[in-house]
């Protein structure tokens, strides 16, 4: 993974007080001049949030098995794509939803053109999730990390996608 030029995180966030609370949470792990996630200590440590390595193919698969009802039932999907919580990040001014363990499609449409959509952002523009009323899991997977405010490539692609599915 590498950072592209002008990358930022938090790009909704104003604040320079919060601003400056976000650049030490993330510190060196998104903004050092190495990314921890590209080492083989990172890949072999196992972390339990935020270490999974998997490639798109993988995670767009667990999606859609989620969906096709193999790995849980219709009541826990139900569970965890019912909204628990919304409004504006505390920390970085998102809007964002969430039902159990996933983000939920939000106003800003992060989870593309589609009303019921479910999954997990991720930095410098990886998106990965489910549209279930089209029982399909999707991954975007990048490796050139670019700020939320210009990154157009996962809209563009579940832009594509849905017209593909609707023709």
């Amino acid at each position: 993974m590498f950072r592209a030029p002008g990358y930022a995180i938090s790009t909704f966030l104003k604040d320079p007080e919060r601003r400056a609370i976000v650049d030490r949470m993330y510190g060196d792990a998104l903004m050092g001049e190495e990314l921890p996630a590209n080492s083989p200590a990172f890949h072999a440590a196992g972390l339990a949030s935020g270490g999974a390595i998997g490639g798109a193919d993988s995670i767009a698969r667990a999606y859609s098995l989620v969906e096709s009802g193999s790995l849980v039932s219709a009541e826990t999907r139900q569970l965890f794509t019912r909204t628990w919580s919304e409004g504006l990040d505390a920390v970085n001014d998102r809007p964002l939803r969430f039902g159990l363990g996933y983000e939920l499609q939000d106003p800003i449409s992060t989870y593309g053109p589609v009303e019921r959509a479910y999954g997990h952002s991720g930095a410098g523009g990886c998106l990965h999730g489910a549209w279930p009323d089209y029982g399909i899991g999707f991954s975007f997977h990048t490796n050139e990390m670019l700020a939320e405010n210009v990154d157009r490539r996962a809209k563009d692609l579940l832009g594509a996608l849905r017209k593909a599915l609707e023709s």
